[in-house]
């Protein structure tokens, strides 16, 4: 999977936000607020990750155990829903 093509992350006001550049500019529907948690997955979105590659990222980033690994894992998986419902993830 990887972050739609058109888009750049912007850090405003100490929050990070995902914004549509070029053809992208009309929809705005398409802007994503994200935290430092989210700004951390849009960047490894940058280029081409597996599902897996990028869950144990957030886990060897969050030093995070087993029982953290699970709630990282819903975490993980909540916000690429959002991408997927503003159609920012190409999968």
């Amino acid at each position: 999977m990887k972050l739609s093509e058109g888009y750049l992350v912007k850090e405003i006001a100490g929050s990070y936000v995902l914004l549509p550049v070029g053809q992208n500019v009309v929809d705005y529907q398409h802007i994503l607020h994200a935290n430092e948690t989210g700004y951390f997955i849009v960047s490894q979105l940058k280029t081409e990750v597996a599902y897996d590659d990028l869950l144990e990222r957030l886990a060897v980033a969050y030093e995070a155990d087993a029982e953290d690994k699970e709630a990282l894992k819903a975490d993980l998986d909540a916000f690429l829903e959002k991408l997927r419902e503003k159609k920012l993830l190409c999968e």
